[in-house]
């Protein structure tokens, strides 16, 4: 895993796991979801508690594929 700040203060963090289907990503953020291939006792709350901080904060968080595999999220903040 990384974490990375862009010029335009986009905080990106990535992971080099499996990825998240495009056909998931709609809903990974929603209390106690989990994706279809989930095999592991996981609450599925994390992705849930990561939103509202961001929501808290005035800010945005989009999921996209990370190069060469798995997960990239990027938080933009607006401009104050």
């Amino acid at each position: 895993m990384s974490v990375e700040v862009g010029r335009e203060g986009v905080l990106s963090v990535l992971d080099s796991g499996p990825g998240i289907p495009v056909d998931d990503r709609p809903r990974i953020f929603d209390r106690f979801w989990r994706g279809r291939s989930v095999r592991t006792h996981v609450a599925g709350l994390g992705l849930a508690i990561v939103m509202e901080i961001v929501r808290v904060h005035g800010a945005s968080i989009a999921v996209s594929d990370s190069a060469p595999c798995g997960a990239c999220f990027d938080v933009r903040f607006r401009p104050a």
